[in-house]
């Protein structure tokens, strides 16, 4: 016969966790509950962070040339994916499925601006194609990023209800 338990007090080594509860040291999950954040949500975070933080040094150093609408657009949709990507790893936000069509629409815009803007440009072949490996980089690291998260938005979600967040 088991161990009786009441609210609050820990349970014996072995146990599963409460359900809503974070588990303590030398519990076992239940069987098909999510106990790690999942590598999808972690890799897309981190693409997230990496274009936020290149974003926001991009748009400080176009400070020194002048401020208009653009830059200050720019910046928004920098800390907007910094923020995304912090809070994802955390774990404080509910849903990583706006978050990762935002990317996936942004991913798209950029990879289409920059590769059209390499097709206008009438200069050497050095510039353009500085511009096309550009557009494939950053839009493909918002594509890749946006897929990873909605892919692994159900487990994360899972992971949050096995943490008690």
């Amino acid at each position: 016969m088991a161990t009786p338990q009441y609210p609050g007090q820990p349970p014996y080594p072995g146990q599963p966790p409460y359900p809503g509860q974070p588990p303590f040291p030398g519990q076992q999950p239940f069987p098909g509950q999510q106990a790690t954040r999942p590598g999808s949500v972690t890799a897309a975070a981190i693409l997230w962070i990496i274009y936020g933080s290149l974003g926001l040094l991009g748009n400080l150093l176009s400070l020194g040339v002048g401020v208009g609408v653009q830059t200050f657009i720019g910046f928004m949709i920098a800390i907007g994916f910094l923020m995304s990507g912090i809070q994802a790893l955390s774990g404080r936000v509910k849903s990583l499925l706006g978050s990762g069509i935002a990317s996936i629409i942004l991913g798209v815009i950029v990879l289409f601006a920059l590769l059209a803007l390499t097709s206008l440009m009438k200069s050497s072949d050095a510039p353009k194609a500085l511009f096309a490996v550009l557009g494939l980089v950053f839009g493909g690291m918002l594509i890749t990023a946006g897929i990873l998260a909605c892919a692994g938005n159900g487990k994360f979600k899972a992971w949050r209800a096995y943490r008690g967040l």
